[in-house]
């Protein structure tokens, strides 16, 4: 019996010595005598430093680590999670993942990583997802139905009726945009002024595209409007120079002058048949646009409307056109044909200066005017139709390239100088009667004072057994360098 009480109390004495030895030996133990190592990667250093960024889609990043006793690891946000949650000691792991962020506003959350006395942290920072889509309730709710952090929106879609009110808050705060949608919204009137220009207050009118009103969304890729819409007015989205393509809706009949001034990158056009008044400036120094479609119903080419458009090639308008007016293809010097339509009773002067790479002009007007197009080198071509029954003074001004020419017998009168700077050397004539002339059809343009007569340099065909009907009248015909019978 003495014995047994003796190997017990020996027992109670070794117990706490193998405890005492298991702990020791337990490797990673958190035993507070150890001081804990612990070192990320390389790669990893910056994450606890300055945290890390993810986009509004789902993604995830590995972060690597040492240290010398287990860890565990948390997050304050439930769409921020690690994989996995715990490790032993030595080399570590873990995977930090988000979730898509469907809200445009941005969030934050902060993952704990805990080595043994030590706490670690790394900031998450998610963005919005970048497009918002809100329906007004009523017009004028846009500012408080957005709610906060608006400006991480980088596209919006609305959809309700939108007022000045409106409007004025989204060019107050919110320019930068990057997408606008408007195509299932209504432009109401009320509200406040959305703009103040020169002197007056601008307000919004029901179903139109007021002045200015799109102005100025210079990051603005793209901006779909209103189906409702039925005008455009001045400068209504000017110096959207982001802007690569425009639909203008079914219904509008016109757009102002300036609408799209300054719309850089636009490179398409819709203009619905509805469209029948285009104003002054309309698409002027939209450089990138290469081809465009007018309607049938747009009968005047207003002044200014495709100036600087540098890109422009490709243009169909009415056959109905009525006037071209001053400089409206100013400087588009990618075009190289014109064609004016029977219908034109007027084209302005500088109609088509500065197009260096225009080489056609084709008339089926009753009359060819003098427009003094200047910077027009390459133009060699020069058709005239059955219609043409008059050419004016200088008409074909500074054509350096012009060197051949034939005048259709239904042209009745020359004026002078119509070849005044050209280098003419051969003038078919197909009347068999010299039509009417008021001088000399060109003098030298390089030696004004000598008054060369450029003609000389000229041959003139005429028809057969014709020679000497335009022999008989003199000036100009004689002129030439010789008359030749064809």
């Amino acid at each position: 019996m003495k014995t047994n009480i003796f190997y017990i109390f020996l027992m109670l004495i070794a117990a706490p010595l193998f405890i005492s030895c298991s702990s020791d030996d337990d490797e990673g133990g958190d035993d507070s005598g150890i001081a804990t190592r612990f070192t990320p990667s390389q790669e990893s250093t910056k994450y606890f430093a300055n945290g890390i960024d993810f986009g509004a889609n789902s993604s995830e990043q590995a972060v690597t680590f040492t240290t010398n006793k287990r860890w565990t690891a948390s997050s304050t946000e439930s769409w921020c999670t690690i994989t996995p949650g715990n490790g032993s000691a030595d080399d570590g792991t873990m995977t930090i993942k988000v979730s898509e962020n469907k809200s445009y506003e941005s969030r934050e959350a902060v993952v704990t990583l805990k080595t043994g006395e030590l706490n670690n942290y790394i900031t998450v920072r998610q963005g919005g997802a970048g497009t918002a889509k809100i329906h007004l309730d009523a017009p004028g709710t846009l500012e408080q139905q957005l709610g906060k952090d608006y400006e991480n929106i980088k596209e919006l879609i609305l959809t309700g009726e939108l007022n000045g009110t409106d409007f004025k808050f989204l060019r107050e705060h919110m320019i930068n945009l990057e997408g606008l949608d408007l195509s299932e919204a209504r432009i109401v009137s009320g509200g406040d002024s959305y703009y103040f220009y020169g002197y007056e207050e601008l307000y919004t009118e029901t179903d139109k595209v007021t002045d200015w009103l799109l102005s100025g969304f210079m990051k603005a890729k793209s901006i779909k409007l209103p189906t409702s819409i039925t005008a455009i007015g001045t400068n209504a989205l000017g110096s959207c120079q982001e802007l690569t393509s425009i639909d203008i809706p079914q219904g509008v009949t016109s757009i102002g002058d300036m609408a799209f001034l300054g719309c850089y990158k636009l490179s398409s056009v819709n203009i619905p048949e509805t469209v029948t008044q285009i104003g002054q400036f309309a698409f002027s120094s939209c450089i990138h646009l290469t081809k465009i479609e007018l309607p049938e119903n747009v009968t005047k080419l207003s002044n200014w409307l495709f100036s600087d458009c540098s890109d422009l090639k490709d243009i169909t308008y009415s056959s109905k056109l009525d006037s071209i007016g001053l400089c409206a293809f100013n400087n588009c010097a990618s075009l190289e044909k014109i064609v004016i339509p029977k219908t034109v009773k007027d084209v302005t002067y500088n109609s088509w200066s500065g197009c260096t790479n225009l080489k056609t002009l084709e008339y089926h007007s009753e009359k060819i005017w003098f427009t003094y197009n200047t910077g027009c080198p390459n133009i060699s071509n020069i058709i005239i139709g059955e219609e043409v029954q008059e050419i004016e003074s200088f008409a074909f001004r500074g054509y350096e390239a012009l060197q051949t020419l034939t005048i259709p017998a239904n042209v009745k009168k020359l004026e002078s100088q119509i070849f005044y700077g050209c280098n003419m050397r051969t003038l078919y004539m197909e009347a068999a009667t010299p039509p009417e002339t008021d001088g000399c059809l060109s003098i030298d343009d390089m030696d004004y004072s000598t008054h060369t007569n450029a003609m000389s340099k000229c041959t003139l065909y005429v028809p057969r057994g014709a020679k000497a009907a335009y022999e008989a009248v003199g000036c100009p015909w004689t002129d030439f360098k010789e008359i030749v019978e064809y």
